[in-house]
């Protein structure tokens, strides 16, 4: 097995940086791309605008591929990492660094949990475990933040084939967004950008493309400053992915603007409902309120032509009353009396 790296940095163009690494990731066991190395020789891309970083190792020493990792992202969003045919292991940390990430349609990626040989006594043998823990950990954190997924489910594809990984297709790394594009994308993802951009005119040089009438992106031209000519501004192959990348991701933007507008107007048309049933509630309540008020006046008026009933006598004629009919019944008796007597 060749365990020799080809460690090469160029620069086609004035403003264009290309990496290739071809072998394992670090210099302890094989003779692969050290850290060291890759610092010494990345100074020179400092002033490059587009840094391409092209991959096809099974992998190496996560510790430099971290450290890799790190002086790739100091460059942000300038770095595309391109995977060609077999990515794995500490090599897919590199190409994590990515903004843009793509691989050959026919490539393959393995993550996995790290490895390592460990040998001593009882502590050593539970410092090394400790230790792998806390470096698998890291390497969970770093693909779910650059792809989106949730720690757990890069958690379970690492610790697959006991803590082996599996090997990833290139539809199933662009599923996981462990790659943002495939090698294939690119003619249609250019002619996405020029449809966008519009006019273009024929190129100049087998570098770069003219392009006319970019109103719609002359904030981002101004910014990126790009070359311009009499025929209109000069991008290259890997502006033209940029840009179409931005837009991907603008359109994306408005679609999530869209489906917030309709699930606003779907919210607004339902209270719209409610309050057409609220209304339609509220003239039936009053309805009846009208219906009960004309009742209790005809009742009223009823009440008003009715006789006057006649008074109730008051107690004192009651008891007055029936003294008189005591007295009266009382007299009778004396006078029966006094007729027997004589």
């Amino acid at each position: 097995m060749n365990t020799t790296a080809i460690f090469n940095i160029s620069k086609p163009t004035a403003d264009e940086g290309l990496i290739e690494i071809y072998g394992p990731i670090g210099s302890d066991y094989w003779d692969g791309v050290s850290i060291q190395s890759f610092q010494q020789q990345i100074a020179e891309l400092a002033d490059c605008r587009h840094i391409l970083v092209r991959i096809s190792s099974f992998g190496g020493d996560v510790n430099q591929a971290l450290g890799i990792y790190e002086l790739l992202r100091s460059f942000g969003d300038r770095v595309s990492t391109e995977c060609i045919g077999l990515c794995a292991s500490a090599a897919t940390i590199i190409a994590m660094a990515g903004h843009c990430r793509r691989m050959s349609r026919f490539g393959m990626m393995l993550i996995h949990k790290c490895s390592s040989d460990a040998f001593g006594n009882e502590n050593d043998l539970e410092e090394a475990l400790e230790t792998q823990r806390k470096i698998n950990a890291a390497l969970v954190k770093l693909y779910a933040e650059r792809t989106g997924q949730a720690e757990a489910t890069i958690s379970d594809l690492m610790a697959a084939n006991a803590g082996q990984g599996r090997w990833l297709d290139c539809d199933e790394a662009l599923a996981l967004g462990l790659i943002t594009e495939t090698i294939a994308d690119l003619p249609a993802l250019k002619d996405f950008a020029r449809g966008v951009v519009k006019s273009l005119t024929k190129p100049t040089s087998t570098m770069y493309k003219p392009i006319t009438n970019l109103a719609p992106l002359a904030e981002l031209l101004e910014r990126e400053q790009l070359p311009y000519t009499e025929e209109g501004y000069l991008l290259d192959e890997e502006q033209l992915r940029v840009i179409a990348n931005q837009l991907h991701h603008m359109q994306a933007a408005i679609d999530d603007l869209r489906t917030s507008l309709t699930a606003a107007h779907d919210t607004l048309e339902a209270v719209s409902a409610e309050r057409d049933t609220s209304v339609t509630m509220q003239a039936a309540a009053e309805a009846r309120a009208e219906a009960a008020e004309k009742k209790a006046a005809e009742l009223q008026a009823m009440l008003d032509t009715m006789p006057a009933p006649a008074p109730a006598p008051s107690s004192d004629t009651a008891a007055r009353t029936d003294w008189q009919a005591e007295y009266e019944a009382s007299a009778i008796y004396n006078e029966a009396l006094l007729k027997m007597r004589k």
